[in-house]
């Protein structure tokens, strides 16, 4: 391996690391503004909390934001619209509204077709 390489490879992993502390600390940051604690138990370990939507509105913000740090980052500016849409759940209480809404996750078609190819097959 030669100098140019190594420097790239660490330019990779410098890149992987920052945008993942940016990540968190966005995500961080929308949990507190949002209460750091789960909205129907009181759960507090941010290890387990996770952010849901109030109203089953996730597909149009995943259309409309594309990924989760740029949604993040929108609803830290706009911090009403985040109060109005978004509540921390912990990862029980999450699977136990989306089990007793019906939120089953939706897969993309190209998806689908991708994962049957690479031996995974979905049942629905």
């Amino acid at each position: 391996m030669n100098i140019l390489e190594l420097s790239s490879i660490k330019k990779r992993q410098y890149k992987a690391l920052y945008g993942r502390n940016y990540y968190n600390n966005n995500r961080n940051s929308l949990m507190e503004l949002l209460g750091n604690k789960c909205v129907k138990c009181g759960f507090s370990d941010i290890r387990a909390l996770q952010i849901d939507h109030k109203i089953d509105s996730c597909i149009k913000d995943r259309i409309k934001f594309k990924n989760d740090n740029i949604r993040n980052i929108y609803y830290l500016k706009n911090p009403i619209f985040a109060l109005n849409n978004l509540q921390v759940l912990c990862a029980n209480c999450n699977w136990i509204k989306r089990s007793e809404n019906n939120e089953i996750k939706k897969i993309h078609p190209d998806r689908k077709l991708r994962e049957y190819r690479r031996g995974n097959i979905y049942i629905r």
